[in-house]
């Protein structure tokens, strides 16, 4: 039963993030497997649902070290038929850095995407509180 209201939001929504922080889990890794999703169902539920561009915001917030980061990414075409990573971080409220990684298609920097993402996880970011408006 524990399973059940995560992998239904992620099924219906498409967000992996959000079942992430339902179940509690460090890593997202953790949460493909818990739900049982491969990376080739996970990118065919979020193209579903995602008519935008596919994009994250992730923060990394430690007061008693004085650590406000961010960290942003989005998948977006490109005017000769490639796609773009884009990713920029810093400091929060400050300018940060930017860069743009090119593929070939459009899967290839969703896979890259997913990847930075579970990452950063890793290091301790997580979804702006926000964006899970949605679930509370």
């Amino acid at each position: 039963m524990r399973r059940t209201f995560p992998t239904h939001i992620y099924q219906q929504t498409g967000n992996l993030c959000a079942a992430q922080l339902l179940l509690g889990h460090a890593s997202i890794e953790s949460t493909k497997e818990y739900i049982g999703t491969e990376q080739a169902e996970a990118l065919e539920i979020a193209r579903k649902y995602h008519s935008e561009p596919m994009q994250t915001y992730l923060e990394k917030r430690q007061p008693a070290k004085n650590v406000a980061r961010f960290y942003r990414m989005a998948v977006l075409p490109n005017l000769f038929g490639e796609w773009t990573l884009y990713r920029e971080w810093g400091r929060i409220g400050q300018g940060g850095q930017v860069r743009m990684d090119w593929f070939a298609d459009e899967n290839q920097a969703v896979a890259a995407l997913i990847t930075l993402e579970a990452s950063k996880r890793q290091r301790g970011y997580w979804v702006e509180p926000q964006q899970l408006a949605m679930f509370g």
